[in-house]
């Protein structure tokens, strides 16, 4: 009877239970303290997709509950925050401004310009109870993305979460006790900055997988032509297709994180398009004559009567020499140096083609050899939906 009662209340805590036996004093069983998390509540969000990488520059939190070390504190908690948004590598180039205090959008946004970034993401400690591991810890949290150009607010999301501490609780048989994380505060942060990442990288540029290098019209065309498997399975609906039908400034929770990860991750299957080793000048946006019959094969194929109603982008990307900054820009241009020249050489419409530039952040070969590096400075063109 004893052992039965015993397993019942193991099975009542969860799998997570630890045990400690004993035949001569009370068993006791431990359980890790758990986590409880409202869901992320939008009060903005784009419309459609981002095509083109961009950069981003995190200011620490700002705490709306003033403390005596707020400036501090706010450094850490939001240091905490970037650094599980840097390791997703979200933006090509993501920086941190420590010890920087927010003090409104428009200083906001001109130190970030000042800093040569597209995005500024600024959050706010809303509330915030520090039980350590000897109470409860609570902690509500917003974070508002925006574009330093016009200073536009793209993501504006709030999110609360908690860890409530409960002491020992003792049985006939056994006495259970709750382990508390060593950092509380620190757990719910980073549990947090994973679900607010998620609305994120779903509008965010991803490069997709690798595509098939091709040498002339009809390798391109049957290239981009391909057809293409779903991107999503069992009736889920894309989250891109939901931003197309979810108002920018309508509050609306996050329930379809699920379905955003799960877009996440199929967003590479179903790509309809080529590479192409296009050679430019060195450091240059120069295009080298030997590659023009590959870009009048472009343009044939982009003419033909399989594509001729079909939107592409050119995507340059560059090898690893030089800084994420200084490739992002040359692909950039190297991009748009295709666009030049297919329009003036095959007369293509320029709004059928838009350009973006990925730097060295996609990469299909080691860059560790002349012949890796080359393959790697390629161009791709993909069917633009």
């Amino acid at each position: 009877m004893k052992k039965l009662l015993l397993f019942l209340i193991i099975v009542s805590l969860g799998a997570c239970a630890y045990v400690d036996p004993s035949l001569t004093q009370q068993t006791k069983i431990y359980t890790d303290a758990p986590l409880h998390k409202s869901r992320v509540y939008m009060s903005a969000q784009p419309r459609s997709r981002q095509l083109q990488p961009l950069t981003a520059v995190f200011l620490p939190f700002y705490m709306l509950e003033g403390t005596e070390d707020y400036k501090q504190l706010g450094d850490q908690l939001g240091g905490i925050f970037y650094e599980n948004w840097r390791g997703k590598q979200m933006f090509p180039i993501f920086e941190f401004a420590t010890g920087r205090t927010f003090h409104g959008r428009a200083k906001a946004l001109s130190f970030a310009r000042s800093r040569g970034a597209d995005l500024v993401v600024v959050g706010f400690i809303t509330h915030m109870l520090n039980g350590s591991t000897l109470g409860d810890t609570e902690i509500s949290i917003q974070v508002k993305i925006y574009e330093t150009h016009n200073g536009a607010l793209l993501f504006d999301m709030a999110q609360s979460g908690r860890i409530e501490f409960r002491g020992s609780r003792d049985w006939f048989v056994a006495s259970h006790e709750q382990r508390m994380p060593s950092s509380p505060i620190f757990m719910l942060i980073r549990s947090m900055a994973d679900d607010m990442a998620i609305p994120v990288q779903s509008w965010l540029p991803r490069p997709g997988a690798p595509l098939p290098f091709a040498n002339n019209k009809e390798e391109i065309v049957k290239g981009m032509t391909a057809e293409l498997q779903p991107a999503t399975t069992n009736g889920i609906q894309s989250s891109s297709q939901q931003s197309r039908t979810t108002s920018a400034n309508g509050e609306r929770p996050l329930t379809d994180a699920m379905t955003m990860e799960h877009d996440l991750k199929n967003q590479e299957k179903g790509q309809q398009g080529v590479s192409l080793n296009v050679l430019f000048d060195v450091n240059k946006d120069v295009i080298r004559p030997e590659s023009y019959p590959l870009l009048d094969s472009l343009g044939e194929a982009l003419n033909s009567p399989e594509l001729k109603n079909k939107s592409v982008m050119v995507a340059g990307h560059t090898d690893s020499d030089a800084g994420a900054k200084y490739n992002l820009n040359l692909s950039k241009r190297r991009a748009e140096a295709v666009k030049r020249y297919l329009v003036a050489k095959s007369s293509i419409d320029p709004a059928r083609i838009t350009t973006v530039g990925y730097g060295k952040g996609n990469p299909i070969a080691p860059n560790d050899s002349p012949k890796n590096k080359q393959r790697n400075r390629r161009v791709e063109v993909r069917i633009l939906e």
